[in-house]
């Protein structure tokens, strides 16, 4: 089996507006195009219009230590490890705003943390079946000496909890299925990956 790369073919025969609050949903009327050749009936889905985001890494490669922030997350309410996330640093784009913009935002919003150095390393949408949302990775090389503590916006409600965390005690929480929201998955296990060939270790680590 190969992955197939033709340019399969949709039509779009109607939007409708459903929401405009936190979340806006529309429901999408259309047809796509089958791998037979035929087009598909007439189908309808609901959606959720989110958009790009932007998520960071903040890794220290002298301390071998990576930043995680804490926060409350409704959608996780029900989850084993409760409403809490232990997650790394992210935001959703604005309108006109470039990616390495929020990312330097969200970095001294959630953390106190002023970026400089960032390197794109993965792109991917979180749920594709009925959302459009889109989130690009960056990994910041910081010196995080002193970093920590509670941050976030009192006019978004925001009570976030900053922390250094030693690689391999972030590792080991991966490994133990600890975190279940999938930018900080993906970020950490990126992150493993390179360690595994010999890249992102500790200064003096090779």
């Amino acid at each position: 089996m190969t992955i197939e790369d033709r340019k399969m073919q949709w039509r779009e025969l109607g939007l409708e507006k459903l929401s405009d609050s936190f979340l806006k949903l529309v429901r999408w009327r259309g047809q796509y195009e089958r791998f037979d050749g035929d087009w598909s009936d007439v189908i309808e889905r609901e959606m959720v219009l989110r958009g790009d985001a932007v998520a960071v890494l903040a890794i220290d490669l002298a301390l071998d230590a990576v930043l995680l922030v804490r926060q409350f997350r409704i959608g996780a309410a029900n989850q084993p490890g409760g409403a809490w996330q232990d997650e790394i640093l992210a935001g959703a784009v604005e309108p006109g705003e470039a990616l390495e913009d929020v990312a330097r935002r969200e970095a001294a919003e959630e953390a106190g943390l002023i970026l400089d150095k960032l390197v794109p390393i993965a792109r991917y949408q979180p749920s594709p079946g009925g959302s459009d949302e889109t989130i690009h990775i960056f990994l910041a090389p910081i010196s995080l000496e002193g970093a920590g503590g509670v941050f976030g916006l009192n006019h978004e409600n925001e009570d976030i909890l900053a922390s250094v965390v030693p690689v391999d005690e972030v590792l080991a929480a991966l490994d133990a299925g600890r975190f279940n929201n999938s930018k900080t998955v993906i970020a950490l296990q990126w992150l493993a990956l390179q360690r595994a060939r010999g890249h992102w270790r500790a200064q003096g680590d090779g």
